[in-house]
């Protein structure tokens, strides 16, 4: 998997999500009334570009691993009541669309306090679809890893669907995800084929909320068709359950054909298309092994400094006091310090010191900047009051936000496309 099928996978499950949204609990179009467009509208009132539970409960099992670097089942239960009570992970602020099956784990994990967060229950009518709608996150942060994609796709599902029949799906979902929607890659993973026939006629594709045939419908969408437009066309206008089979569509489609193939008229009004591009870049680059990156916000907030940091009467120690000589240090450079004092900030401090680290800053990826960093805060526990000031006086601290300017400027350029942004 590369960085434009991650991103096509999580946008695409937002794409799909909104496309279909306005066609929820509606019958079946025909070809030449098939709704392509986005539009709005619908049972909730969508607005244009705007998603629903689908993508905000994507978004919370995201926000796991952004902001820990792993999958904890607590914080995404505690995430997934917070959209659910107070409208987290929403465009509109409120919780309007949820599941009979996911509602009623929320309220059982709520009740027991989070002791226990896999509430899915293994009632056998529990078969619902709502575990593969939201499954993107898992793949992206575990892409170089299939075990742990697989395990991890289960967890999820078990936070809200704990029946056999739903843990099946989900594993065989994960594991085309992790294959990027190409057959044969998922063929070779020896899996049981719980796909249609391809040449299924279309008013026997059901589209309903049964985890079988959601999962069903986008196959055959994503089968019958050649382009991420015509599979998710396809899938959403089967109507019922129509939003989360254009998110499931999306996601095979989008790991498939890749961010770049999605239609720009549809990316363009996608609700917070920026948040869910920052998480997939977050969670792809978690996955080859960076951990917790900073977002444009947090980078936002450290080149803030910039101006005061090129005044032409700036100097890191301003006097000394006492008799140990104590320095003073600029408040510029205390608040910057202080910015820098958070998690996304702390890297594993491998950045190497040497006459040439503003060269190496210079062309280094955000880890080593974030590396950079990490080090540069823990430098005085081994280098002195005035270590810190003698790395500025050198360069190195400018240079490092320099270069940290470009990724957050310039973040589809050839030279920063691969640069880790959560």
């Amino acid at each position: 998997m590369n960085l434009d099928q991650a991103r096509g996978m999580l946008v695409g499950l937002a794409v799909g999500d909104a496309l279909g949204a306005p066609l929820e609990f509606t019958e079946a179009r025909e070809p030449d009334n098939y709704l392509t467009e986005m539009v709005g509208g619908g049972t909730h009132a969508t607005a244009i570009g705007e998603w629903t539970d689908d993508t905000s409960m994507a978004l919370a099992i995201a926000e796991s691993y952004q902001s820990t670097s792993e999958f904890q089942a607590d914080r995404i239960q505690r995430s997934f009541n917070a959209w659910l009570r107070d409208g987290a992970f929403t465009w509109r602020g409120k919780c309007f669309d949820i599941g009979h099956t996911t509602l009623s784990a929320l309220n059982t994990a709520e009740k027991h306090g989070y002791h226990n967060p896999y509430a899915g229950s293994m009632n056998k009518y529990g078969k619902g679809n709502g575990a593969l709608m939201r499954m993107a996150p898992v793949i992206i942060a575990n892409h170089n890893n299939r075990d742990k994609c697989i395990t991890e796709a289960i967890q999820q599902t078990l936070l809200t669907h704990g029946s056999n029949t739903c843990v099946d799906y989900s594993v065989a979902f994960a594991s085309d995800l992790f294959a990027c929607g190409e057959l044969d890659k998922y063929e070779a993973l020896d899996l049981p084929n719980l796909r249609l026939p391809k040449n299924t006629d279309r008013h026997k594709v059901m589209s309903g909320g049964y985890v079988k045939e959601t999962y069903e419908c986008a196959w055959w969408a994503l089968e019958n068709t050649t382009t991420f437009e015509d599979a998710v066309i396809l899938a959403v206008n089967r109507g019922h359950d129509a939003d989360t089979v254009g998110a499931v569509t999306g996601q095979l489609a989008g790991v498939k054909y890749g961010y770049d193939s999605i239609p720009k008229r549809w990316v363009e009004v996608l609700k917070m298309h920026d948040n869910i591009m920052d998480a997939a870049d977050c969670l792809y680059h978690l996955g080859n092994g960076f951990g917790v990156m900073p977002n444009r916000q947090e980078i936002e907030s450290v080149l803030a400094f910039i101006p005061q940091l090129t005044l032409p009467d700036f100097k890191p120690i301003i006097s000394w006091i006492g008799e140990e000589s104590y320095p003073i240090y600029h408040s510029a450079m205390i608040n910057l310090n202080r910015e820098i004092d958070k998690p996304c900030w702390s890297g594993d401090g491998s950045f190497g010191y040497s006459d040439q680290s503003q060269d190496a800053l210079k062309q280094g990826s955000l880890k080593d900047i974030v590396d950079f960093f990490s080090r540069y805060r823990r430098g005085t526990q081994w280098g002195g009051d005035r270590w810190q000031a003698d790395v500025f006086e050198k360069g190195d601290v400018m240079a490092a936000l320099l270069r940290l300017k470009e990724f957050s400027y310039d973040r589809n350029s050839p030279t920063t496309a691969s640069i880790p942004l959560r």
